[in-house]
């Protein structure tokens, strides 16, 4: 957008009497990680002809893409279900080709992957709440993008044909605030919410200013708001003194902005889902072949479902190792004492298939023949012959 361009008239007052006030347009910069790097964004709105043959292809992918990641992420804990969507959005945008090209789908997962790094890098991971903040981005980086399919394909065939059409910045700017100036303005730790908040009224600013009404009162009023409060603001503050204060500043131009119906919380569909639970346990993966895996909440072991086979126990501990990780841990036979936890926690009226008789790792002290196991059915613990044949239920610490 060219600087100083001239408003027409901006009206002030009430119904009954009001002034014409002449002022200009701040040149408004884009956000510097946008500009080169991982979070780069194109400044090119038309595709060639050839240009589209690919991106109507991935566009229809990254949608059914995104889909499916809702609906998968859905069975992970929350810190798996966090980084299993990051990645997913990456594969999108990684996968969009020229990057030169301005698209609002690819946009919307850009700038929810740059906030939720902003948070990785501001904030500790065990806070409070910062793992929902994480969700909450992402979750809404993936509503915005879908929302926005739509229009970037709109925008795409009337280029084909050779027909006048404009990108929906403002459209843009003010989604994004209904998803992100929530979530800024929850994030409980001072540093990264100041930081988070930033960027995201910074970004606002930015689509606002690229709308080709940009100069209408409508828009000229909040663009110049949001550019004369961040200009009183440090982009980078270097300790945490004065945060608070800049903070409020914020929040009183969000609420300004809500008063411009710019700020209607949304709250992304997906992270209203709550794991499900059975007492002490939490769900936190359930597989396309019905197998479950909950975590003891009050232990905080993770325990798998049972395996398919019967096996000796000299084998068990083979057949736990063989099962794929879980964020870098292995599995493992779990102990007779943890056995027994577990049942004091209710472990049988929580996981599925509990009704057989499961190997421990733990020897009978006075002849190493025998190894103990669980009774699923009546939560007792006793020796067996470790050549013989029991179920398998694994764990990870």
């Amino acid at each position: 957008m060219k600087p100083n361009l001239k408003l027409a008239t901006l009206l002030i007052g009430s119904i009954f009497s009001f002034s014409v006030l002449a002022t200009e347009l701040p040149e408004i910069k884009q956000p510097e990680e946008l500009q080169s790097g991982e979070f780069a964004e194109g400044v090119m709105t038309g595709l060639s002809a050839e240009d589209i043959k690919i991106f109507l292809p991935w566009a229809q992918n990254a949608r059914k893409i995104l889909d499916d990641a809702l609906a998968e992420s859905l069975r992970f804990s929350l810190f798996e279900k966090v980084n299993f969507l990051e990645s997913e959005m990456k594969r999108v945008v990684q996968g969009s080709g020229n990057k030169n090209y301005q698209l609002l789908m690819r946009s919307s997962l850009n700038r929810g992957l740059l906030l939720s790094k902003i948070l990785k890098e501001e904030s500790d991971i065990n806070d409070p709440g910062i793992l929902q903040n994480h969700l909450s981005i992402l979750v809404g980086s993936i509503e915005l993008a879908k929302f926005f399919f739509e229009s970037d394909n709109a925008f795409q065939q009337k280029a084909e044909d050779n027909k006048v059409g404009s990108v929906p910045y403002a459209l843009f700017a003010k989604k994004m605030g209904h998803y992100y100036l929530p979530i800024s303005l929850s994030i409980f730790d001072t540093s990264a919410q100041y930081r988070v908040l930033y960027k995201t009224l910074e970004m606002i600013n930015w689509d606002m200013a690229q709308d080709e009404n940009a100069m209408g009162a409508e828009l000229a009023e909040p663009i110049v708001d949001i550019f004369r409060t961040l200009q009183r603001l440090p982009i980078n503050p270097t300790t945490d003194i004065g945060l608070l204060g800049h903070i409020q500043t914020m929040n009183f131009l969000v609420q300004k902005l809500n008063k411009g119906q710019w700020l209607n919380p949304v709250v992304p569909s997906a992270v209203q889902q709550e794991p499900e639970r059975k007492g002490h346990f939490v769900l936190v993966q359930r597989n396309e072949d019905k197998s479950e895996i909950w975590k003891d909440e009050k232990s905080g072991l993770i325990w798998g479902d049972k395996l398919p086979k019967s096996i000796s126990q000299h084998k068990a501990g083979t057949a736990c190792k063989k099962l794929a990780k879980i964020d870098g841990k292995s599995w493992r036979l779990p102990t007779k004492e943890e056995f027994e936890e577990a049942e004091v926690h209710g472990i049988r009226s929580a996981l599925p298939n509990m009704s057989y008789e499961f190997w421990s790792s733990s020897l009978d002290a006075s002849y190493s023949r025998y190894a103990w196991s669980l009774n699923g059915r009546s939560g007792t613990v006793n020796r067996w012959d470790r050549n013989g044949l029991s179920s398998v239920r694994c764990v990870i610490p």
